[in-house]
């Protein structure tokens, strides 16, 4: 796996790295002594930083892993085939995208998406998941 590091370049075009990251940068950089390297510096990718997300994947899909030993991102799939797909006037079935920047869904949407999966684990696998709460999202 190759590091990243995360900094910013300053009015004077320097890249400036946070002591953690820079510490970090420099012990990577004792490893590659006296090797080729490419170094990449490219803009960081937009984030959005979404509280139901991160309560649905550590509160609700978490548990449900542990369960039932299946991936997050295979159970994901199938709770959005269930609970996020609509059927087009050819019989065409569409899935939302529920969780990523892109989503067109509605915030209301989004929380009956995220009630009807913690239903169904409670009704198909009885694995209890809490309510959300902002002190959950963590």
């Amino acid at each position: 796996m190759t590091p990243k590091f995360l900094g910013y370049v300053d009015a004077d075009n320097k890249l400036i790295l946070p002591p953690d990251e820079a510490a970090r940068y420099m012990r990577h950089l004792k490893k590659l002594s006296g090797v080729k390297v490419w170094h990449t510096v490219e803009e960081q990718e937009p984030t959005r930083s979404d509280p139901l997300r991160k309560y649905y994947f550590k509160w609700v899909m978490g548990p449900v892993r542990d369960h039932t030993g299946a991936s997050v991102e295979a159970i994901h799939d199938e709770m959005k085939r269930r609970y996020a797909a609509t059927i087009d006037k050819f019989g065409i079935t569409h899935v939302e995208s529920v969780w990523s920047n892109k989503s067109t869904m509605k915030i209301m949407d989004k929380k009956a998406f995220l009630l009807n999966v913690r239903n169904w684990a409670w009704d198909f696998l009885e694995v209890e998941t809490p309510e959300f709460e902002p002190k959950n999202v963590g």
